[in-house]
């Protein structure tokens, strides 16, 4: 439901209108509230499992590649941080593959203190999670605002100049938990590289 909602989301978000626009907004934030309340219940309900947790991460990369894509395509996230976000994507789903295979599951992987603070935390994930809501609804909003009010008003501007260092910092923040991931992951590397060099 949540990838789903995704593309009906950047699909409205495209349209030259301004309700259609709004209601892509609400659509993107229900998607982003799905995903917190879908492990929620599979914790609550004893559900959670190791595929399970790979299958929702499938599904973060999705939400977030896609309205990154999107939000770059429309020159509101700088490509040099979107390139970052999507980068990392793919490096740090290759890591937590390797640990899975060993039947760690995706936050497991976090064994150093650091890595357990910011990376695996609740508080950590929220505050990564939150970050990037709000700057794909600061990118929305300008797509709105310019549709109500022209691209040179105050709003729509404000809002823009407010994207470019936020995406930087979000860009930032994203960095440092894949390197801290990365530290975690130097044992399953070097067996993987051993392996693979075996063969």
């Amino acid at each position: 439901m949540r990838i789903l909602l995704t593309f009906v989301a950047v699909g409205l978000l495209a349209a030259n209108n301004a309700a259609a626009r709004w209601t892509g907004l609400a659509v993107m934030i229900t998607a982003a509230l799905l995903d917190a309340a879908d492990g929620y219940i599979a914790r609550r309900s004893g559900t959670a499992s190791p595929a399970g947790g790979m299958f929702d991460i499938a599904g973060d990369r999705i939400y977030e590649n896609v309205l990154i894509l999107f939000f770059t395509a429309q020159q509101l996230i700088p490509v040099a941080a979107g390139m970052i976000f999507i980068a990392r994507s793919f490096l740090a789903d290759f890591l937590r593959t390797l640990h899975f295979a060993r039947g760690v599951t995706a936050f497991g992987s976090a064994v150093s203190p650091a890595g357990r603070l910011l990376v695996a935390s609740t508080a950590s994930r929220a505050a990564y999670q939150s970050s990037k809501l709000i700057l794909f609804t600061a990118s929305a909003l300008v797509l709105i605002t310019r549709l109500h009010f022209g691209a040179a008003a105050a709003l729509p501007v404000a809002l823009t100049s407010f994207l470019r260092p936020f995406s930087y910092a979000v860009a930032g923040f994203c960095v440092l938990r894949f390197m801290l991931l990365l530290g975690d992951s130097r044992e399953v590397l070097a067996a993987y590289f051993t392996h693979e060099k075996d063969h």
